[in-house]
């Protein structure tokens, strides 16, 4: 055969071949397999965890949870039931000196908090659940599987069409 139809087993292009699976298949591609969510720089587990405000859903707690992280809902650490919440900005502080990536639906994150915690994890604010739940889920297991560098200090907006990342004011 010709040289250009040999495939080359030790080029990174050809790793798909050598693994046996097309490259057509769900989970493959850069940031897509469990081992480089799940490992951090030396090896070792490096799982995000997040902290859930009261407006997020049971279906996306649910499915954080399913693919691996360590999500706790706000309502179980303030005592929850229907009484009085937090204010953002105390929701906001709690996340930070707790050192989780806080997840919300609340636009008041985004417009309204003031960040006094400079140094906190991140702020991601879901939008378009109630009519796009499934499209705003797999953006979000896409950008905690590899998240963006500047996600610290920054609030990311999630929705039907895009990932935005913001810096937190």
């Amino acid at each position: 055969g010709s040289a250009h139809a040999r495939v080359r087993p030790f080029h990174p292009w050809y790793r798909h071949r050598r693994a046996g699976r097309s490259r057509a298949e769900p989970g493959f591609g850069r940031g897509n397999t469990d081992r480089a969510r799940k490992r951090g720089k030396d090896g070792h587990a490096a799982m995000m965890e997040l902290l859930a405000d009261h407006c997020v859903g049971e279906p996306t707690i649910a499915v954080l949870r399913e693919a691996g992280y360590r999500v706790t809902r706000l309502v179980d650490v303030t005592g929850g039931g229907d009484g009085p919440t937090l204010a953002d900005g105390k929701v906001a502080a709690m996340a930070a000196r707790q050192g989780r990536l806080l997840l919300t639906e609340d636009r008041d994150f985004r417009t309204r908090v003031h960040y006094t915690h400079r140094n906190h994890p991140g702020v991601i604010l879901l939008r378009d659940t109630a009519t796009h739940r499934d499209a705003v889920h797999r953006r979000l297991l896409r950008l905690l599987a590899s998240p963006p560098k500047r996600l610290a200090g920054s609030i990311v907006v999630i929705d039907r069409r895009s990932a935005r990342v913001e810096p937190a004011r």
